[in-house]
């Protein structure tokens, strides 16, 4: 009848050539619709075997797997996703980010996530909807190590729908806010004449035009910046080959709104929910539930002028950082409390959020970037919330 209990920590890799994958296809959800090959991933057959190799009905599983299950867009993690929707049963999902500390130790750095799963005669039967619940992206260091699974919780969202993804939430506050924000219509495209990508060199070479730029890669922030140039002491070393998105408005008061949107605590815990915690990628652009009919004309002013005030401040919070050679150049805005307050709070009315959660984004932000706020050795963090903590 299938087995009671089911653990496991599946090969994170390639199918690979096998003479039965043909006969795999049919069997397995990840494997349909035409567009998987033998260079698929081979866990996601194993997070299916959660539920065939167990008893229906009575059952619990537990499988360690990479990050991916909660973010990839590939036709794969999508089919598995929906899989796992409608096969009854309860998830629970514990996801871990990989630094400060990574959940395999220092060894093994990786992002992974946890999956429970748990049938029974209260739970919705294979077939039906199952219920979903789910939780942040932890962080943690080797202090706190030892706490971390005595800490772990999870949150209901079993209203949300997985196929697309499965979003890290912490906390009922954070869950009502997520389907807020996803039942909006309004979609930051709308707010752009053009989404595209550039060499760094074009954002900073010092040719003023209503654009917006952001790094393809982010950990405690999104680096967004206007164009600007290099300094003397930046033109001795080579720039960073990484491209960078390169959005474009068909005037400055729109460029400067938008620049408002993207630096928000708002977007960042949007992609932080989206996302893998370190990837910028198109799709961010796609899911910010803020275009151009989204503000009455007193909001979007207000947002302009905030984008301007903001800009002009992170000038001295301009940093370079050196890998491989080459300078990648940053503006930091975790210091920027007050503008940041302001750009949170116009962005949260619009969407008809709480006015609690504009603080609360602020302590996600804190805690997300210091981690373990007793070690000592965190406190190049801390100095850039001086001002919060003071407060």
């Amino acid at each position: 009848d299938g087995f009671g209990i089911l653990v496991g920590n599946p090969p994170y890799a390639a199918i690979g050539e096998r003479k039965d994958f043909d006969s795999l296809t049919p069997r397995f959800a990840s494997l349909r619709g035409g567009k998987v090959s033998q260079r698929a991933n081979l866990y996601s057959l194993f997070v299916e075997m959660m539920w065939r190799f167990t008893k229906p009905g009575c059952n619990a599983a537990a499988l360690v797997t990479p990050l991916s299950i909660a973010f990839h867009g590939g036709a794969q993690y999508e089919n598995c996703r929906h899989a796992m929707s409608w096969n009854g049963g309860r998830w629970q999902f514990a996801f871990f980010d990989r630094e400060p500390h990574a959940l395999f130790g220092e060894e093994v750095k990786t992002r992974n996530a946890i999956l429970f799963r748990f049938e029974s005669v209260e739970t919705p039967k294979r077939g039906e909807a199952a219920n979903i619940e789910t939780g942040p992206l932890r962080k943690w260091t080797s202090r706190t190590r030892v706490s971390l699974f005595q800490t772990i919780d999870f949150t209901a969202v079993d209203s949300v729908e997985i196929t697309a993804g499965i979003p890290k939430l912490g906390g009922v506050s954070q869950a009502e806010a997520f389907m807020a924000l996803k039942r909006r219509l309004d979609r930051f495209p709308s707010l752009t004449l053009r989404i595209g990508t550039c060499e760094v060199d074009e954002a900073l070479n010092g040719e003023e035009s209503p654009k917006v730029f952001v790094g393809g890669t982010a950990y405690n922030f999104l680096n967004v910046y206007r164009p600007a140039c290099l300094l003397p002491d930046e033109r001795g070393v080579p720039l960073s080959e990484s491209p960078v998105h390169n959005l474009e408005f068909k005037t400055e008061a729109e460029a400067r709104a938008a620049f408002a949107i993207l630096s928000s605590r708002l977007t960042f815990w949007l992609w932080h929910v989206l996302g893998d915690g370190f990837h910028v990628a198109g799709w961010l652009y796609k899911s910010i539930p803020f275009g151009r009919d989204s503000f009455a004309k007193d909001e979007f002013d207000s947002l302009s002028r905030l984008g301007d005030v903001l800009w002009r401040k992170l000038q001295d919070h301009r940093f370079t950082s050196v890998n491989g050679g080459r300078q990648t150049i940053g503006f930091r805005p975790l210091a920027c409390n007050e503008e940041r307050d302001a750009i949170d709070t116009i962005l949260a009315k619009a969407a008809g959020l709480k006015e609690e959660f504009v603080t609360e984004l602020r302590s996600f932000v804190q805690k997300n970037a210091v981690v373990d706020s007793t070690d000592e050795r965190r406190n190049h963090m801390r100095k850039h919330f001086a001002e919060t903590i003071t407060r």
